[in-house]
C-alpha cells in the first residue's frame, strides 16, 4: 500500500514537473474552444491568435517532414535527425514552448546574459524535456490506468507510413524514435532550437524581429518583442503562464542525490539534471569521481527542507505594485518611451541636421536600455508573483539543489527561490513551524534589526532598537503601504515579513509558544577575508573581520577606510591626488567606507589592481575630481591595497601563494585540483577555447569549447585559482553545519553561501554548530594539505614554499560573537 502511495505520488510530481507545458496548451485550447470572444481582452486574443499561427505552420513543418522522411532516401539526408525529433511532440506544444521560452529569453536580458547559441540550446532542451514527458506518459504503468493508452506522434507516423515504406526502414524508424526519447541528442539539441526560432521569426514577423548588435567586440544575434506583445503577454498571463518558468519547486521531496549505473542522479523526477554544473569548461564535472558521500549527503539535506508561500506578505506586495509605491525594490509597470525618444516621421527624421540626429539616436538608445531594463524586472517581478500563487495552492513544496564545481549550492529552480532577492526571501518561509522559545523571541528581533539596518550595531544594542521601536512596528503591520518606518528599512520586505511574526507572536500573549515559520538568517562579514585570516591565522585580520572572541564588532571596511585616510595624510605634502581625496573623503567616514568598500570585498576573489581602478571609475568615485579619472583612481587603487597589506597582510600572501601554484601547473598544462574538507575534489581546468560550427536552419552557429588540445589558458587559471579555492571552502563550512546540525536532528535549512538561516527558536544551536565546524576546518593546516597534495601529484614540478602563519589561537572562533551575526 504505501509502495503505491509513493508511486501515486511521484506520478503526480513527474506530471507537475511538465505542467507548464500540459496546462498552458490546455489553457491555450479553452480559450479557443470559446464561442464567444467579448470576454477576451485584446491581449489575450493576440497571444492566441500567435500561438495558433505558430501551431498551425509548425503543423505544416512537421507534415512536410513526415512526408520527406517517407519519400527520401534516409542515409543521404543530412536532416534526418531533425525531421524525426520533429514528429515526437503536437505542433501546439511546440509553439507553447517557443514562446515561453524566448518570452523568457528576452526578458532576462539576452544581451548580457546569453547568446542567440544559448537559447537555441533552451528551446532544444525544453523540447526534449517534452518529448520524454510524452515517453513517461506511454510507459508508465500507472498514467496508462489513469487515462490509457494514447498514440504517440512517432507512432502515428509509422502507422501512417504502413504499406508506403518498407519494413526494414520502418524498423530504423522504431529504433530511432526509441533513442530519441531515452537517449542524449547532441548536436541535434541545437538543429531543433534553431527550427523553433526560424518557425517563430518567419510565422510571427510582426512581433519578433531578430537583430544584430556589437556586444563585447562580436557581432551577436538578438530577438526583439514588439511593444504590443509584450503588453498582451502580462495581459494574459494569468489565464495562459506563458511568463513563469518551466522548472518550478517540487511538489513531494526531491529525488535523493545518489550514484546510479556510473552516474549522479537526483533532485526532479523526470528532468535530467547534473549534481556539479559545468559550462564551456568541464572542471569538477570531468571528474565522476569527484562528489564524496558526506558532500552529496548535505546536499540532500538542503533540499529536503519543505517550504510554503507567505501569504500575507504576497497580498502586500501586490498592494504595493498595484499602487505603485516605490518600496522594496517591487517595480513599477513601465511606461512607454519618453516622447522625445518616439520614432520620429520621415519628414521629420530628415530635417534633422547631422548633430541632432546623433542626439536623437544617443537619446533614443538610452530610453530603449532603460525601457528594457524596467521591463525585465517588473517580467521577473510578474513571475515570482505568479509562482507564488501556483505554489500556494500546496502545503509544502521544495527545492530541488545543483552544485557548482567548487561546491557552492543553488536551487535548481528559477525565479523565486530562498536564495532570491529580498522579494523571493520574503514570500517563502517555513512550511513546518517551530515554537520560538526565549531565544527564538531573541534572534527574531536581531533579525528585524538586521533587515532594518542596524548589522553594525551590538547583538543587545538591536534587540533594544526592536522594542524601542514596537510601537511604529505595530503601526506599521496595521497600514504598512503607510508606514516611514518600512521606506527606511534596508531590506523592506523581509523586515516587514519579521515584524509581522513579532507583532503576532505578542498578540497572542506569549510570544515564547508563538510557531515561527520564517527563516531567520546570520551573515558573515566580509566572508573572503574572514576565511583568508583564518587559513594564515593572522591575528590582525582575524580581530578586523570578526574571528576573535572580543565583545567589540568590528567593520573591515570601516577599518580600511580609516588606514586609506590616513595613507592620504602621509602623501598629501608631495602628493597632489592625495589631497584631492584627502579633501572629499578625511572628513566624510561613510564617503570613505562607500569607496573602498567594493575593492575590499572582491580582493579575495580574484580583482586585479587594474580591476579596482576600474571600478572606482565605473562607480563614478574619480568624478569631479581636480585631477583626470584615471590618475584619481590609481591613486586610490595603492592607497586601498596598502590598507589592505596592514588590515590583513596574510589574506594577500596566501592568494600570492595560491595563484604562483596555479601558474607552474598551468604552464606544465597540469590541471590543479584540491580536497575540500567535506571530501569534494575540486578541478580547477580553463583550456584555451576551440571554435566549433554547426549549420542550422537559421545559419551557422558559432560555438565556443574547451578543448584539451590547445593547452590551458595560463592567465585565467592564474587569476581564477584563489577565489575559487576560497569559494570552496566557504561551500565546505556551510555544508559542514547542515551535516553537524542534520545529525543532531534539525531540519529545514535556508542557505546563501555565506548566509545561514533556520528556525529562530534553532539559531543559538546553529550559531554554535557553524563556529564549531570553522573551528574543525581551519584548526587544521588547510593550505599545508593544499601543498601536499598538488606536491605528490606533481612531483615533478617546483612549487613555492607556503607562506609563514601568524600566530591566531584558532579556538577563539568558537567565543567570535559576531564571526556570523
Amino acid at each position: 500500500m504505501t509502495d503505491t502511495r509513493h508511486d501515486i505520488e511521484i506520478a503526480a510530481q513527474v506530471k507537475f514537473e511538465n505542467s507548464q507545458i500540459e496546462q498552458g496548451v490546455a489553457r491555450y485550447q479553452s480559450l479557443c474552444a470559446q464561442t464567444s470572444l467579448s470576454n477576451q481582452t485584446a491581449g489575450q486574443a493576440l497571444i492566441r491568435d500567435n500561438i495558433k499561427t505558430l501551431s498551425d505552420a509548425f503543423a505544416s513543418s512537421q507534415e512536410e517532414s513526415q512526408q520527406q522522411l517517407i519519400n527520401s532516401n534516409q542515409a543521404r539526408d543530412a536532416n534526418v535527425n531533425l525531421k524525426m525529433i520533429q514528429q515526437l511532440v503536437t505542433s501546439e506544444q511546440l509553439a507553447f514552448i517557443t514562446l515561453k521560452v524566448t518570452f523568457d529569453w528576452i526578458n532576462k536580458g539576452a544581451m548580457s546574459k546569453c547568446s542567440f547559441g544559448t537559447l537555441a540550446k533552451q528551446l532544444g532542451e525544453s523540447v526534449r524535456q517534452q518529448v520524454m514527458f510524452e515517453d513517461w506518459k506511454q510507459t508508465s504503468k500507472l498514467q496508462a490506468e489513469i487515462q490509457g493508452h494514447n498514440k504517440s506522434m512517432a507512432e502515428i507516423l509509422i502507422s501512417r507510413a504502413k504499406g508506403q515504406v518498407n519494413r526494414m526502414k520502418l524498423s530504423r524508424w522504431q529504433k530511432k524514435f526509441e533513442e530519441y526519447r531515452t537517449l542524449e541528442w547532441g548536436d541535434d539539441i541545437l538543429k531543433v532550437g534553431s527550427w523553433c526560432v526560424d518557425m517563430l521569426l518567419k510565422t510571427l514577423p510582426e512581433s519578433f524581429v531578430m537583430k544584430t548588435k556589437l556586444y563585447r567586440g562580436k557581432t551577436q544575434r538578438f530577438i526583439t518583442m514588439s511593444d504590443e506583445l509584450w503588453a498582451s503577454i502580462n495581459d494574459t498571463n494569468e489565464l495562459l503562464q506563458i511568463n513563469q518558468p518551466l522548472k518550478l519547486p517540487t511538489i513531494i521531496e526531491p529525488k535523493d542525490w545518489k550514484l546510479e549505473n556510473g552516474k549522479l542522479t537526483g533532485g526532479y523526477y523526470l528532468i535530467d539534471e547534473e549534481l556539479i554544473r559545468s559550462s564551456m569548461h568541464k572542471h569538477t564535472a570531468g571528474d565522476k569521481k569527484a562528489a564524496s558521500y558526506e558532500f552529496i549527503d548535505s546536499v540532500n539535506a538542503v533540499q529536503k527542507t519543505a517550504w510554503s508561500i507567505n501569504t500575507w506578505m504576497l497580498s502586500v506586495m501586490e498592494m504595493i505594485s498595484g499602487t505603485g509605491q516605490n518600496i522594496g525594490d517591487i517595480p513599477m509597470m513601465p511606461n512607454d518611451l519618453p516622447q522625445d525618444c518616439q520614432t520620429l516621421p520621415s519628414d521629420k527624421y530628415e530635417a534633422l541636421s547631422k548633430e541632432e540626429r546623433k542626439a536623437y539616436h544617443g537619446k533614443r538608445s538610452s530610453a530603449l536600455e532603460q525601457l528594457d531594463s524596467q521591463r525585465g524586472k517588473y517580467s521577473a517581478f510578474v513571475r515570482k508573483i505568479n509562482i507564488a500563487h501556483t505554489m500556494s495552492r500546496y502545503e509544502k513544496f521544495y527545492f530541488p539543489h545543483f552544485s557548482d564545481f567548487r561546491g557552492r549550492l543553488y536551487p535548481l529552480t528559477q525565479d523565486l527561490t530562498p536564495q532570491q532577492d529580498q522579494i523571493g526571501r520574503a514570500l517563502l518561509q517555513f512550511a513546518e513551524g517551530k515554537k520560538l522559545g526565549q531565544q527564538g523571541v531573541k534572534w527574531l528581533c536581531i533579525h528585524i534589526a538586521n533587515t532594518y539596518g542596524k548589522d553594525k550595531a551590538t547583538l543587545t544594542q538591536r534587540e533594544d532598537w526592536v522594542y524601542d521601536n514596537f510601537d511604529a512596528i505595530e503601526e506599521m503591520i496595521a497600514k504598512p503601504l503607510s508606514s516611514d518606518l518600512l521606506k527606511e528599512a534596508a531590506e523592506p520586505l523581509p523586515f516587514l515579513a519579521a515584524c509581522k511574526e513579532l507583532i503576532d507572536a505578542h498578540a497572542q500573549g506569549n510570544p515564547q509558544e508563538f510557531v515561527s515559520k520564517i527563516a531567520i538568517a546570520v551573515d558573515g562579514t566580509c566572508n573572503g577575508m574572514q576565511l583568508l585570516s583564518l587559513i594564515g591565522r593572522d591575528p590582525v585580520g582575524a580581530e578586523k573581520t570578526n574571528c576573535r572572541a572580543t565583545s567589540k564588532r568590528y567593520d573591515l571596511y570601516s577599518e580600511v577606510a580609516a588606514e586609506v585616510v590616513e595613507f592620504c595624510k602621509d602623501q598629501m605634502s608631495t602628493n597632489d591626488v592625495a589631497k584631492s581625496w584627502l579633501n572629499k573623503i578625511g572628513n566624510n567616514p561613510q564617503l570613505a567606507r562607500k569607496v573602498v568598500k567594493r575593492a575590499v570585498m572582491t580582493v579575495p576573489y580574484g580583482v586585479s589592481a587594474i580591476g579596482i581602478t576600474a571600478q572606482l571609475i565605473s562607480d563614478k568615485h574619480c568624478d569631479n575630481m581636480e585631477d583626470s579619472k584615471i590618475t584619481a583612481a590609481n591613486f586610490m587603487k595603492d592607497a586601498i591595497l596598502h590598507a589592505m597589506t596592514k588590515v590583513n597582510g596574510k589574506a594577500v600572501e596566501i592568494m600570492e601563494y595560491l595563484q604562483e601554484c596555479a601558474n607552474r601547473c598551468a604552464e606544465q598544462n597540469k590541471e590543479i585540483s584540491w580536497y575540500t574538507p567535506m571530501g569534494l575534489k575540486v578541478t580547477q581546468a580553463y583550456y584555451h577555447m576551440a571554435k566549433k560550427q554547426l549549420g542550422t536552419v537559421l545559419g551557422t552557429i558559432t560555438l565556443w569549447q574547451a578543448d584539451k588540445a590547445m593547452t590551458l589558458d595560463v592567465s585565467k587559471n592564474t587569476l581564477a585559482v584563489a577565489p575559487n579555492f576560497i569559494h570552496s571552502l566557504d561551500a565546505a563550512m556551510l555544508q559542514l553545519t547542515v551535516s553537524k546540525m542534520h545529525s543532531k536532528g534539525y531540519t529545514d535549512f535556508a542557505m546563501i553561501h555565506d548566509s545561514y538561516g533556520m528556525h529562530a527558536g534553532n539559531m543559538e544551536e546553529l550559531s554554535s554548530t557553524l563556529r564549531e565546524a570553522a573551528y574543525e576546518i581551519f584548526s587544521q593546516d588547510v593550505l599545508g594539505e593544499f601543498a601536499e597534495y598538488i606536491e605528490t601529484k606533481y612531483p615533478e614540478i617546483t612549487f613555492p614554499s607556503v607562506p609563514e602563519y601568524g600566530d591566531l589561537d584558532v579556538t577563539e572562533i568558537k567565543k567570535a560573537t559576531y564571526f556570523f551575526s
